[in-house]
């Protein structure tokens, strides 16, 4: 994933400001550089039993914040991707039909130095912890962290949000107008990886056409 955002930003750099009044938020988590890993989670981590290559357990930390406990379930380390020392994750709530939709978009920095990455040694787990919303509409609370091009998810935990939580921001789909409209704006700020792949080889060709009318235009 690093390599595709990498180029495409070079490309064509695009900012999100914070969501709107009356809409989603953008996803800010903060990795916790003291964080030290206790037996108890390790035995939690080891009961899910799954052969993914990343594990995701989310606690409530207090009634404002989410602790989101990420391990490298491999046997070799792996790269975590970061933006800003923030992993690629948002919140997801299933909505009143009992569907899983996304609360929060992620915003993308500017340029391709935002961009690295944070080796995890097998079995090691970090902490990342993000925002818990609290409204009129009791539902179930998950994160979905995107990584090298896969999607992984959290366990479900109780919660509550008001419904505006499951609108995107109409502003956000101004800048995909000329690249592939609302599709592809929604697979891009909801971390779909088809969407990373999608956005890089329009902008490409976008650029590529700029390039030919330039030279057209000589």
């Amino acid at each position: 994933m690093k390599k595709i955002i990498f180029i495409l930003f070079l490309s064509h750099c695009v900012f999100y400001a914070s969501g709107q009044d009356k809409t989603m938020s953008i996803n800010r988590n903060n990795i916790v550089e003291n964080f030290r890993t206790s037996e108890n989670l390790k035995l939690e981590f080891n009961i899910l039993n799954s052969k993914s290559d990343i594990l995701l357990i989310a606690r409530k930390f207090n009634d404002t914040l989410v602790s989101i406990y990420i391990r490298n379930n491999k046997k070799e380390s792996l790269n975590l991707a970061l933006q800003d020392q923030h992993v690629f994750l948002i919140q997801e709530a299933k909505n009143q039909d009992g569907e899983w939709q996304p609360i929060e978009f992620w915003g993308f920095a500017w340029c391709g130095n935002s961009y690295n990455e944070r080796k995890l040694g097998p079995g090691q787990i970090i902490q990342t912890k993000s925002t818990l919303y609290s409204g009129k509409f009791k539902t179930q609370i998950r994160f979905k962290l995107l990584n090298d091009d896969k999607e992984y998810y959290s366990n479900a935990v109780n919660g509550s949000v008001d419904l505006y939580r499951f609108t995107l921001p109409e502003s956000i789909y101004s800048n995909y107008e000329n690249l592939g409209g609302k599709d592809l704006a929604e697979k891009i700020v909801f971390l779909k990886p088809e969407g990373m792949k999608e956005y890089s080889q329009k902008v490409k060709n976008y650029n590529i056409e700029l390039e030919r009318k330039r030279k057209a235009n000589k």
